[in-house]
């Protein structure tokens, strides 16, 4: 069974990142400075506090749909 905090951070992941926005977050991202996939993915959980962390599996395709 959730709690209402899990349930709410996965309300938060859905509503955050469903659309395709992560393409935007990435970006944002790497405006300041190239960075590996990796590295994306540690920053925006920091960026995030925890809360979120994209996974590979998300990060991978989409820097590669912005490559081409």
């Amino acid at each position: 069974m959730w709690s209402r905090r899990e349930f709410r951070f996965d309300q938060f992941r859905r509503q955050t990142f469903e659309r395709g926005d992560l393409k935007y977050v990435i970006l944002d991202q790497l405006k300041d400075k190239p960075a590996h996939g990796y590295e994306l993915i540690k920053a925006l959980e920091q960026r995030f506090g925890g809360f979120y962390a994209p996974s590979p599996g998300a990060v991978y395709p989409t820097l590669q749909m912005l490559e081409d």
